[in-house]
């Protein structure tokens, strides 16, 4: 079993080879976002070792569901968080009423004028529950949580995706469906 920081590392960079730089590990997605599993292990391990059985605790350890294998294991994608343009195989759902986004305080007022946007990725991501949104929002500084109006922007026309991880997708969302979360 390796540690946890080893890990981590690994399934940093195992993302931005499936969801962002296919091209630095020669790897060629398909349409879904699929690659043979070896070829991914072979181009990791350009970087940084890695093994079927590593890569195997990476994609059933992962909290968020990043990751996963074809039936056969012979094929692995990213599930969502994509930059690079594939086709997600996930229908579109009637989302709850309200969602959340964690975020900055620096980018709060930006937001709150502006919207959300997906800037580098495809999908604007969204979580269930506020605790869920402030962790998110940590990685980017103080942390502050939006909330969504997803019924609302739901009945408006917009189209919803829940990931396999719990994960909530949209294209963008207006201002008028943005307040901040203040509990």
């Amino acid at each position: 079993m390796q540690s946890k920081e080893y890990l981590t590392t690994i399934s940093k960079y195992i993302s931005m080879l499936l969801r962002h730089k296919p091209e630095i590990g020669n790897l060629i997605l398909d349409e879904h976002g699929w690659v043979e599993t070896e070829k991914l292990i072979e181009a990791v391990s350009l970087q940084h070792p890695l093994d079927k059985e590593t890569l195997e605790e990476i994609v059933s350890s992962d909290s968020k569901s990043r990751y996963e294998f074809s039936d056969d294991h012979s094929m692995i994608r990213a599930r969502h968080g994509h930059s690079v343009p594939v086709v997600l195989d996930i229908d579109p759902t009637i989302p709850p009423d309200v969602l959340y986004h964690g975020t900055s305080e620096d980018v709060k007022n930006i937001i709150l004028s502006d919207g959300l946007k997906p800037m580098v990725r495809r999908y604007v991501h969204l979580s269930s529950d506020p605790d869920t949104a402030r962790s998110v929002g940590k990685r980017h500084g103080r942390a502050v949580v939006l909330e969504i109006d997803a019924g609302r922007l739901s009945k408006k026309g917009e189209k919803f995706y829940q990931t396999a991880g719990g994960i909530w997708l949209v294209a963008s969302v207006p201002p008028e469906f943005i307040c901040e979360f203040d509990k």
